[in-house]
């Protein structure tokens, strides 16, 4: 049996982080974006054409909630608000690859249950000003 080409990771070594506080969710996204700014003139030739304005990371994440880690507590911070701080995102903590976020803010926090299930808790926001992305992995 061949083995993989290339360096994947395994989501199983990832983690999500507030103010050290690790959290025990059992999913995140991050979306890094940048806002598309047109540029299109007459020596376009007939094409369009633009350049990246204001940069962005979006989040979210979900798990169990964890009533040892009260998600509506600070930390974490996981309620509406513009002051949340040291958020981490990792890829993978072998080697601290991870999206940071010196302060964040939290759009929404939901929890949802089933008379059959467990509490769910997921929560989703942005970076308040300056972030930092994976830019090296081994």
């Amino acid at each position: 049996m061949a083995a993989p080409s290339g360096s994947f990771r395994a989501g199983k070594s990832s983690r999500a982080q507030v103010n050290a506080q690790n959290l025990t969710m059992a999913s995140w996204t991050a979306n890094y974006s940048g806002i598309d700014l047109e540029v299109t003139n007459f020596e376009s030739g007939g094409f369009n054409e633009g350049i990246i304005g204001v940069l962005s990371l979006t989040w979210s994440l979900s798990g169990r909630w964890n009533a040892s880690k009260n998600p509506n507590a600070n930390p974490p911070g996981l309620f509406p608000t513009d002051g949340g701080s040291n958020m981490n995102l990792y890829v993978n903590t072998s080697d601290n690859t991870a999206y940071q976020m010196p302060i964040f803010r939290c759009i929404t926090g939901t929890a949802s249950t089933t008379a059959s299930g467990g509490v769910d808790f997921s929560a989703n926001g942005m970076s308040n000003g300056t972030f930092t992305v994976p830019s090296a992995q081994n």
